[in-house]
């Protein structure tokens, strides 16, 4: 076999045009052809779809931070329930015939460390909310003429002026 074929064919790399394809040698000594280019570049996205983007970036922050207050809200009542299951009062009889009734608080520390976990998250709910609340309303006053948000300026090129490539 020649020293410049490809095996199993009767081609010789150097018939491969370079301009179409690139080669690439493997471990193995297979040649392997590729494309050079990909095609034309893409083109910037017009500044409608930019709008359209931000607006649909917009109404997603607003519902996250929405599901978020909704998942505090949910977090800290379960929190209350946790640490009232943890703190109970047990009444005993009175030790001395006629005197009060003995009231002992007794503490549970699984309990109330639940709870002040999910209160714990529930806080960083309300954080993640007011971030994204925030974002938002920077996302929209950028957004805003004046603020040089999204808006397409001119090319000061003259070529573009001129409407010429």
């Amino acid at each position: 076999m020649p020293s410049g074929s490809v095996p199993g064919t009767s081609m010789s790399t150097s018939s491969v045009p370079t301009s179409s394809v690139s080669t690439n040698a493997v471990s193995t000594g297979s040649v392997l052809a590729r494309p050079t280019h990909a095609g034309p570049a893409p083109d910037r996205p017009s500044a409608r779809w930019t709008l359209l983007a931000a607006g649909d970036l917009r109404r997603a922050l607003a519902a996250r931070a929405l599901l978020a207050v909704l998942g505090a809200v949910v977090l800290v009542f379960a929190a209350i329930l946790l640490i009232r299951h943890g703190v109970r009062d047990d009444a005993f009889p009175p030790f001395i015939t006629g005197g009060p009734d003995v009231v002992i608080t007794r503490y549970s520390g699984p309990w109330i460390a639940g709870g002040s976990g999910l209160l714990l998250l529930g806080g960083l709910l309300v954080v993640s909310a007011a971030t994204d609340l925030w974002r938002r309303r920077r996302l929209h006053r950028a957004g805003r003429a004046g603020h040089g948000g999204w808006k397409r300026r001119e090319d000061p090129t003259p070529a573009a002026r001129d409407g010429r490539p």
